[in-house]
């Protein structure tokens, strides 16, 4: 355990580089046992020079150890996944665990902790990255959270806290052992109620890195998280959503409610709707930035689930229009699918059918029953269904006699999707049933008794594993019912 005295200063740590996050698809790595490029001789003198800058990190000069530490994150960042390969060949992990254990506590050890998070964002091998994720390495991460005055150094810190949950959760068990939730909780709110915070760097990024990493511990150790710490994280994503401060933070707050609304959506629901939560998050879902626009819509589709009248319908109808819209670039599918999921929520309700037609949106949706992504062909059919399902016969008529739907919609009896094939071998079922007993959607009810493809129906109807099967034989039945 590291002996926890303070000796602080972190002047220059802002001087680091601000390495560049690459993703894993970025990333290539050689199964060679020894590194890749090269001739000895050239090898050779890489491996000095990198030993020459690792024996550097023991230096007490500022400038040298600093200048050292940004020299091996070029080399980290410029061999990717093959520089362990270098580093198994020189002095680093002693190096690196002889900084660990010196005591007390200073400036130098936050190199540690820029090292290994540059490790995690920009090589690969995790075996070798995990091997210097210890409690000792934590530990130290902690005590820079908790007693550095660099904000810079804390940015650094959370950052290091994020991306170790990114790509190695299985340490969560070791950051709730040692009180990080509860530490990152009560930093937060120093940050937040800082006489800088309002307006100045880096305390606004902060602030958002802060709720980024509670985030990210919440997910996985949601259950090792109490009640009160639970309540003080949702209050503290409702109030910065609701100031609205910056981008940054109203995002990662949005991302914040998702997850927490997944795990206990009574009281997130209590404190959106205690907070008046819905007008912000309307606000922000049609704001131009597309990322903070997606996370409000998708916030959105949690809340409408469970409570679709929470929001004003004339908003939210707009907000459906803009999004149910092709701008021919798959840019704009995520927006299109869960605009077509909040839609088919409120056609489940037949009191929503005839507003959400006079203001477009079944036509919209029928438009894009023709997309050629299947995904959106799917989507707006599942929404459309909810009026031939729940809806009056006069509704499901008007959709079938003002749209072309019918094709469309058994050509999707293609997609192994049984969701998607409960949802039209029902509604033709219905529209069959309709076209005998009241003699309307005849045209419709004919295209499916000539146009549907039989062999897939009866390759259903013969999958007992598909809980479709009994449905699909029903519909064989009815339609070689002459």
């Amino acid at each position: 355990m590291v002996v926890l005295l303070l000796d602080f200063s972190f002047s220059k740590v802002e001087q680091l580089i601000s390495y560049k996050h690459l993703e894993a698809d970025d990333i290539s790595e050689t199964t060679d046992a020894t590194p890749y490029n090269a001739n000895q001789h050239t090898l050779q003198i890489e491996l000095n020079e990198l030993e020459s800058q690792i024996q550097k990190l023991l230096s007490e000069n500022q400038d040298e150890y600093i200048n050292a530490t940004n020299k091996i994150i070029d080399f980290v960042q410029q061999k990717r996944g093959n520089a362990f390969r270098y580093l198994n060949h020189t002095s680093f992990y002693l190096t690196f665990q002889n900084i660990l254990s010196d005591a007390p506590i200073r400036e130098k050890h936050s190199l540690l902790i820029i090292l290994v998070d540059a490790f995690i964002t920009l090589s690969q091998p995790k075996a070798e990255i995990k091997n210097l994720l210890s409690e000792e390495l934590f530990n130290i991460n902690l005590y820079i959270l908790n007693h550095s005055t660099d904000e810079y150094a804390i940015q650094k810190s959370i950052n290091f806290v994020i991306h170790t949950m990114t790509q190695f959760q299985e340490f969560s068990s070791t950051l709730i052992n040692l009180n990080y939730f509860e530490n990152l909780l009560v930093i937060e709110l120093i940050n937040r109620k800082s006489a800088a915070f309002q307006n100045s760097e880096p305390y606004l990024t902060n602030e958002s890195l802060l709720i980024e990493a509670l985030m990210h511990i919440f997910r996985v150790s949601y259950e090792n998280i109490s009640d009160y710490q639970f309540g003080e994280f949702l209050s503290a994503c409702v109030v910065l959503i609701c100031n609205g401060l910056t981008l940054d933070i109203t995002n990662s707050s949005i991302r914040s409610v998702i997850s927490i609304l997944s795990i206990d959506p009574d009281t997130t629901l209590r404190y959106i709707e205690e907070n008046h939560l819905e007008q912000p998050v309307m606000f922000y879902s049609k704001h131009e930035n597309s990322e903070i626009a997606y996370n409000s819509l998708n916030l959105m589709y949690q809340i409408v689930q469970r409570v679709p009248l929470l929001f004003d319908i004339d908003e939210m109808i707009l907000c459906i229009q803009k999004y149910l819209v092709r701008r021919g670039s798959n840019s704009d599918i995520n927006f299109i699918l869960i605009s077509c999921k909040i839609a088919a929520i409120y056609l489940s309700n037949p009191d929503f059918h005839e507003v959400f037609a006079n203001e477009g949106i079944i036509s919209q949706l029928a438009a894009l029953i023709k997309d050629q992504s299947v995904d959106v062909k799917t989507e707006s059919f599942l929404a459309l269904k909810n009026i031939i399902i729940f809806g009056s016969n006069d509704a499901i008529n008007y959709i079938f006699s003002n749209y072309v739907i019918t094709k469309p919609m058994i050509l999707l009896l293609d997609v192994e999707n049984q969701e998607l094939e409960h949802s039209i071998i029902k509604s033709c079922i219905k529209i069959d049933s309709i076209a005998r007993a009241f003699n309307i959607l005849t045209s419709a009810a004919k295209i499916i008794k000539n146009e549907i493809d039989y062999e897939r129906l009866e390759e259903i109807a013969e999958n007992s594993e598909n809980m479709n099967y009994k449905i699909a034989q029903k519909l064989i039945n009815i339609l070689s019912d002459e």
